[in-house]
């Protein structure tokens, strides 16, 4: 960290308030008391920060509780903590381990992120009114968390482990945040802002007009391109992704058999999401999320695991043990050894017409536009996959849901020709695409 932090210094410690930027608080680690309490590693970091040039005021930010606290803060070291409601008890616990300090909430849950599968997260504006309230009266500081919904483009969304396991978030940020996803303006922003304004001695400026996201006709599919046609350098053995130096995406693995039979494979170690297939047919999938390992199999002789990374575990222990792709299989307790990893590189598709695919594929349809302007493509039909605009992942699509469109911003669109990707593991699902005004992240 200490090499990736010099440039880091390198780049911006000249911007810190101090030196006249626009950088105020410099944080040394983010909710570690949340993972432990190695107070040494807290001090390296610190230094290493100090020693990059920032020498300013440097902050902690962890949960209100006292083994967070505890764990996460250093000597001398300002401390916030984060939270989503009942401000005036997070601080009365937080006085009983600093006092006589700035006080201040780092990330101030007003929304939540959806997991594939699950319901979409929505929070009461009216109680975080009153919270907000309770801030400006007391002189308290916050941030918003998140103020700006967003979006985890590409395979960048991250994961989650919680008492039910694994699981997944969509890659929509949407966060119910007080500016949506597309920038437009809620209900609760407007509910936000007058509570604020309510504490401000001068009026707040006039809001700008808004540049609303518009509809896209549909879009026929006209061309595929199988994925296992994409098939980067292969290596012997079961590796990972991480040891293919393939950190996202998809890795293939191709198993070698003595001759047809069946059975039950297992999957030992499966992260995340597995179709199996063999002699060109699906056979079944396997589903991190779910618990599952195993499925029965016929086969020729040869059988074909295409696996997904459906997104790194970002809070909890489990994250240490992250090892996307497959560690053994066995059929029926009998060990596989000869088997060759592939990494999918999508920059090898090569597209032809039709799209009557019985395997995991891209699809590919062009459309024309006259004025860029954001929509949200409607992928309610298709299976699960990515979906990619000139080039560009715009993020993940999965008919469970909840998130059942993909923002595509006006930024990526260009005024004439324009090609849409679609990849999907399912067969038989819908091969056109429209774009919705208004985004679909509810199941129901």
């Amino acid at each position: 960290s200490r090499q990736y932090l010099m440039k880091v210094g390198e780049q911006v410690s000249g911007k810190t308030i101090e030196r006249g930027g626009p950088i105020i608080l410099v944080q040394v680690e983010n909710e570690y008391g949340s993972f432990g309490s190695d107070h040494e590693y807290m001090s390296a970091i610190r230094d290493q920060l100090v020693g990059a040039g920032f020498d300013g005021e440097l902050f902690t930010s962890d949960g209100p509780t006292p083994a967070m606290l505890e764990g996460g803060t250093l000597p001398g070291v300002t401390s916030v903590i984060n939270f989503g409601s009942r401000p005036e008890e997070r601080f009365a616990e937080f006085a009983k381990f600093r006092t006589n300090v700035p006080r201040m909430c780092g990330e101030l849950w007003f929304g939540w992120f959806d997991h594939w599968g699950c319901e979409h997260h929505s929070t009461p504006t009216e109680t975080q009114v009153e919270d907000l309230d309770w801030f400006m009266r007391e002189g308290v500081s916050f941030n918003l968390y998140m103020f700006h919904g967003g979006t985890n483009w590409g395979f960048m969304n991250g994961a989650n482990w919680t008492a039910d396991g694994y699981r997944p978030d969509v890659s929509s940020y949407d966060y119910d945040a007080a500016l949506a996803e597309d920038g437009r303006l809620t209900a609760k922003w407007h509910a936000f802002r007058a509570v604020i304004e309510k504490h401000l001695t001068e009026p707040l400026p006039e809001v700008p007009a808004e540049a609303l996201p518009g509809r896209l006709r549909e879009v026929p599919m006209t061309s595929s391109c199988p994925m296992m046609s994409l098939k980067g350098k292969g290596v012997d053995g079961w590796k990972s992704f991480e040891e293919l130096g393939h950190g996202y995406g998809y890795v293939l693995y191709q198993v070698k058999l003595a001759g047809p039979g069946s059975g039950v494979l297992t999957l030992d170690g499966l992260q995340d999401y597995a179709v199996i297939m063999s002699d060109g047919r699906i056979m079944g999938t396997v589903d991190r999320r779910l618990g599952e390992c195993a499925l029965r199999v016929t086969h020729g002789g040869k059988i074909e695991i295409l696996v997904e990374n459906t997104g790194r575990i970002n809070y909890a222990r489990q994250m240490l043990a992250e090892r996307k792709g497959i560690v053994t299989a066995n059929l029926d307790g009998v060990p596989l050894f000869d088997v060759i990893a592939f990494p999918i590189d999508f920059s090898l598709a090569e597209f032809t017409e039709g799209i009557e695919l019985a395997e995991p594929a891209l699809y590919r349809g062009e459309f024309h536009v006259e004025e860029p302007h954001d929509t949200h493509l409607d992928s309610r039909g298709w299976g699960k996959g990515n979906v990619w605009v000139n080039g560009f992942n715009l993020g993940r699509h999965w008919d469970i849901g909840p998130q059942q469109t993909t923002y595509c911003p006006a930024t990526v669109l260009k005024p004439g020709l324009n090609e849409i990707i679609v990849s999907d593991l399912m067969i038989g699902r819908k091969r056109s695409i429209v774009g919705l005004p208004d985004p679909i992240l509810s199941k129901g």
